[in-house]
């Protein structure tokens, strides 16, 4: 099998054959040899180094550029996007708030709409304060 390699110089393609070393500048209006179907490469995320699957007809940067925005683990700015960490611990509630929100009496960490004691089922200090709802 005959191997052929494509280099792009300034406004010229090189043609190198590996076979014998020898270079050639294709004729204008040479057609240009296109690539095998067989020929896939996978892109990787520059990153976190993991290969970032595309499908036929997607475009490989588009697909990296979406895999950074959403998926990358070790995206830089992956800890910037993280504001809302204190989770409720309301069992059920999956909210997040910006600030700790700590209940008085059982000094656990819950969201805006859990925290009050009768809110979350507190246990802290014997029964809650109050029964107002």
């Amino acid at each position: 099998m005959l191997a052929v390699i494509y280099h792009f110089v300034g406004k010229k393609d090189i043609i190198i054959n590996a076979a014998n070393k020898k270079a050639r500048i294709p004729k204008p209006g040479a057609p240009a040899a296109l690539p095998s179907p067989q020929d896939v490469q996978v892109p990787v995320c520059p990153l976190c180094n993991t290969p970032v699957p595309v499908r036929r007809g997607e475009m490989p940067d588009v697909v990296v550029g979406e895999h950074i925005d959403r998926d990358c683990r070790s995206d830089p700015a992956q800890r910037q996007r993280k504001i809302f960490t204190n989770k409720c611990l309301k069992p059920g509630c999956k909210q997040k708030e910006m600030m700790k929100v700590i209940c008085e009496q059982c000094h656990k960490n819950y969201c805006l709409k859990h925290r009050h004691p009768l809110d979350h089922d507190c246990t802290g200090a014997g029964r809650p304060l109050s029964k107002a709802g």
